[in-house]
């Protein structure tokens, strides 16, 4: 994350709070409606979790920082072999193929796992996740604007209470009879959807790459699975796929 894209959360965190002290604002001299709570609850979530994200990118530019200062510090003739020990690594055929420079390469493929300290865990860092859920937010519509997010321990489907109809009313003369109207309600279920990708990267590639290989994978798979959920928010079908907006 670069201090552009810093400022922009930034100026979202801003809007927010403003939209909450609005709030406040309007309803100090009374109670919050129910719809004006969610709101609350929905700002006060968003502003934190702007606040987690400008704190993991502030790490990851003061990280980069201090790696350019180290590296700055070896000699220049040192640095030379660095950079030419690296032009035909594996990170620079990644970026050939990404680039559309070659259509094929081989690559040493180990299957790691992170749950597995010793079968690879140990080499990815804690904010891999962050990061991921940080870009998918971002490339989806529908969470970059303060979705509510409901979080369960499993993948259980939800049911959730909505109103199908409203009561109605109408002028009535003096001493008419008045006609009942009720509210009506149904159920809606809200089921559990897994969006995934594999990238298999070598051990050797994560030890010896100039580039952060994690944190590229971490960037280019939210955005991956921003595009993924994020078009079947606005138009899913509810069927073999989650139920957008347009649909539901």
């Amino acid at each position: 994350m670069d201090s552009n894209a810093i400022k922009a959360i930034h100026e979202a965190r801003t809007r927010a709070a403003e939209e909450l002290r609005s709030l406040y604002v309007e309803a100090a001299d009374r109670e919050l409606s129910a719809e004006e709570r969610q709101r609350e609850e929905s700002l006060a979530t968003a502003i934190a979790d702007h606040d987690e994200r400008i704190a993991n990118g502030l790490k990851a530019l003061d990280a980069e920082k201090r790696s350019a200062e180290a590296f700055e510090a070896f000699p220049v003739e040192e640095r030379a072999a660095v950079e030419q020990a690296v032009e035909d690594s594996d990170a620079d055929v990644l970026r050939s193929l990404l680039n559309g420079e070659r259509s094929a390469a081989d690559f040493e493929y180990r299957d790691q796992v992170v749950g597995t300290n010793s079968a690879g865990g140990f080499t990815v860092p804690t904010s891999f996740y962050n990061t991921l859920v940080e870009y998918m937010s971002e490339y989806s519509t529908v969470l970059a604007g303060n979705a509510t997010v409901l979080r369960t321990a499993g993948g259980e489907t939800l049911q959730i209470p909505v109103a199908t109809a409203f009561p109605s009313s109408g002028p009535e003369g003096e001493g008419d009879a008045i006609a009942e109207s009720d509210a009506t309600f149904a159920q809606k279920s809200v089921n559990a959807w897994k969006y995934a990708h594999m990238s298999q990267v070598s051990s050797e590639l994560l030890q010896d790459s100039a580039v952060n290989i994690v944190s590229f994978l971490a960037r280019r798979g939210g955005a991956a699975l921003g595009h993924a959920v994020g078009t079947q928010f606005i138009e899913g079908d509810g069927t073999t796929e989650p139920e957008g907006l347009l649909t539901g």
